[in-house]
């Protein structure tokens, strides 16, 4: 039996899409694990759903191992560093003083959120 072409357009149906989106994530995955195991290539693979939950994959403990080559082969490893460092301190910072983002007034909550989309854009 011959499985029918399918067009490459957005599902619109949300239970389908998110069906979809974790069937075709788990073999997205488990051929990045067959790639890394049978070629002994190193493998580092993102995603992140329409609901910005991350999943990811490496090949080796850690997935900077495999990106930091990437980032300092293209001169951008010291800028993403800083930014992290940044927003590290702030989160550390936060956490210490017994601050959560549930005591934080709307303002301060979207100047938060301001400064995380200029990371990501910078990034």
């Amino acid at each position: 039996m011959v499985r029918g072409k399918i067009g490459m357009e957005r599902i619109e149906n949300a239970s389908s899409r998110q069906v979809t989106f974790s069937k075709r994530r788990n073999g997205l995955l488990k051929k990045a694990y067959e790639l890394s195991v049978r070629c002994d290539a190193e493998v580092a693979l993102i995603i992140f759903s329409q609901k910005g939950r991350l999943h990811e994959f490496s090949s080796s403990n850690s997935i900077f191992t495999v990106l930091v080559p990437i980032l300092q082969h293209r001169g951008t490893v010291a800028i993403v560093t800083k930014i992290l460092n940044s927003h590290t301190r702030k989160v550390l910072a936060i956490f210490l003083l017994g601050h959560n983002l549930g005591t934080c007034s709307m303002e301060e909550l979207q100047n938060i959120g301001e400064q995380l989309e200029r990371s990501l854009k910078n990034i």
